[in-house]
């Protein structure tokens, strides 16, 4: 799968925006994420969704603790995949 677009989602929104700042950062491995979305009605095969979203999973643990982990408990073991 290849990278829809050349620009980050940020350098998108701040252009949509007539180049103000739009206020929300995203985390630079969730945006490189988005990036690689086929554009809207682009075919997106079962396999290649299947392998986005776990990335995607996992990337939202490692940028965003639970609740526990950001009151300095143990982290919660991450769910298991489905395949």
């Amino acid at each position: 799968m290849s990278p829809r677009k050349s620009q980050s989602s940020q350098e998108l929104q701040e252009q949509e925006n007539n180049g103000e700042p739009t206020g929300a950062e995203l985390d630079p491995i969730i945006d490189g994420l988005l990036t690689h979305l086929p554009a809207p009605g682009d075919p997106f095969p079962r396999k290649e969704r299947d392998l986005w979203m776990q990335i995607m999973g996992l990337t939202l643990e490692l940028v965003y603790p639970d609740d526990e982990e950001a009151e300095g408990g143990e982290p919660a073991e991450p769910e298991p995949a489905s395949a």
